[in-house]
């Protein structure tokens, strides 16, 4: 269990029953693709490679990266705001009308 968490296959957390009580079980592949992207000593080349092999078989498509968008995409332009009927079919938008301002008031009576 120790070799599994120093692995990082596995997340062991202590509970009543002692420091092995809670285990977190990572997925596999994705744990594989981690050590073999950093050359983790012991992992052949070889035996990843009929792992990727095996997993195109099968569709185990957690095994390859998945596409990420570029840093410099643009963010989606929001749409206009919706037209009225009139303004469809080529009248001028109607402007609401503004309130007149309050006269002011000087303070002499």
């Amino acid at each position: 269990m120790k070799k599994l968490e120093e692995l990082q296959f596995i997340s062991l957390k202590a509970g009543k029953a002692g420091p092995m009580t809670h285990a977190l079980i990572h997925n596999p592949h994705l744990i594989l693709r981690w050590h073999y992207e950093r050359k983790t000593p012991g992992l052949v080349d070889a035996s990843y490679n009929a792992l990727i092999g095996l997993a195109l078989e099968v569709g185990a498509m957690d095994m390859f990266p998945m596409p990420t968008a570029p840093a410099s995409a643009p963010s989606p332009v929001p749409p206009p705001p919706p037209m009225t009927a009139a303004e469809a079919f080529g009248a001028p938008p109607t402007v609401p009308p503004v309130a007149a301002p309050a006269p002011a008031d000087d303070g002499a009576a």
